[in-house]
């Protein structure tokens, strides 16, 4: 009986001027316990090992992005997911290039927020469970041809489709086409996943 409360979801808050208390009221709706800390001293001190780490920005995007990368740098693998509000594509192109799993906009309505919450927190509950084995997703990996390749390398770097068919002399329809077989090659969702699992293979 004394365990249940040692399996809570912890997600640990980051945040810039102040707590967020509609923020952690979604979150502890959702079942997370939430440890709050004012910097990312605080928050590495604390050792949040493979638990969730949320980036409120409250500050100007550049200082958020900044705080993410030096996050992500300091403690590479980390889960971690950004809040803000009305990101830039630059904002997020600099987060999902660092590491994020995922940028969530909590401009919307609480009910909106707290779905997008709840898709983060059973992906993290999954994760380890989930995740393919480093074996099974170097053979994934090299299954991919040379074009399909050079289409993860870029789009891991953050460019977009049209900036992806530029550089590779393809129109923006073909590299969603390779992008879409990236996605089913890898068995990932979206770029936010193919990024988590497979950019260490990069390393």
């Amino acid at each position: 009986m004394t365990a249940a409360p040692e399996r809570q979801a912890i997600v640990h808050l980051l945040y810039g001027r102040a707590v967020d208390l509609r923020l952690c009221l979604m979150l502890s709706r959702l079942g997370f316990k939430v440890k709050p800390f004012s910097t990312v001293e605080a928050l590495l001190a604390a050792r949040p090992g493979d638990g969730l780490v949320l980036v409120d920005i409250d500050e100007d995007l550049d200082s958020g992005a900044d705080l993410v990368e030096k996050l992500l740098l300091a403690h590479e693998g980390s889960l971690v997911v950004c809040l803000c509000r009305n990101g830039s594509t630059d904002f997020f192109r600099r987060c999902f290039r660092a590491g994020v799993i995922d940028v969530l906009d909590k401009s919307f309505e609480d009910q909106h927020v707290i779905e997008a919450l709840s898709s983060v927190r059973a992906a993290v509950c999954r994760r380890h469970a989930s995740f393919a084995s480093l074996r099974q997703r170097q053979l994934r990996y090299a299954a991919l041809t040379s074009r399909e390749r050079e289409v993860f390398r870029y789009l891991l770097d953050g460019l977009t489709s049209r900036e992806i068919g530029g550089l590779l002399a393809l129109s923006p329809r073909t590299v969603e086409v390779h992008r879409a077989h990236l996605h089913e090659k890898l068995h990932v969702r979206n770029t936010a996943q193919m990024a988590c699992e497979y950019g260490e293979l990069l390393a």
